[in-house]
């Protein structure tokens, strides 16, 4: 993913995150029911912002892109929270650190598109392995190991997906 595209994703979920942060206050007795509600609107409006195609593009990202977008989640997990420590607050709100959904996604889409012969993107595996052959291992891969030249390459969703996921 571009670093602009990552800017424009993060100020997208900002401009939402200010809107949680300028709501009025709750009551004493509905702070629960809000937070549940805040917490809720985060998971279906803002968090898919910065997950959209995340399969394709979670291997590529930098170690500062990765933090860039975790903030994001961090600020807005503050706002409902308040100034619990963020693992806490995550584990409160049933929210996984985005590192780890995205990796979650693409473990899931790879999965899919290995089992499933008629997947749109089936055709960029490699040939599978020879059954007879690999049977006999004791990590048997149901594809070979594909080496890569370069490191955008060897980053690809597909060749991630083979190195990470069988």
């Amino acid at each position: 993913m571009q670093e602009r595209d990552i800017a424009s994703a993060v100020a997208c979920s900002q401009s939402h995150i200010n809107a949680l942060n300028d709501r009025p206050a709750a009551n004493a007795d509905d702070n629960r029911s809000d937070s549940t509600d805040v917490a809720y609107y985060y998971q279906v409006v803002i968090r898919p912002v910065m997950e959209y195609a995340s399969p394709v593009w979670h291997s590529n990202l930098t170690k500062g892109q990765t933090k860039t977008l975790e903030d994001v989640q961090r600020r807005a997990v503050q706002i409902i929270n308040g100034n619990i420590p963020y693992e806490e607050a995550c584990r409160l709100l049933n929210i996984l650190p985005l590192a780890d959904r995205r990796l979650e996604l693409c473990r899931t889409l790879f999965q899919q598109i290995m089992r499933d012969d008629t997947h749109v993107l089936h055709h960029l595996l490699p040939p599978k392995c020879d059954t007879q052959l690999t049977g006999r291992l004791r990590s048997p891969r149901t594809y070979p190991t594909v080496y890569a030249g370069t490191s955008h390459f060897k980053n690809s969703f597909i060749l991630h997906g083979l190195n990470k996921f069988q």
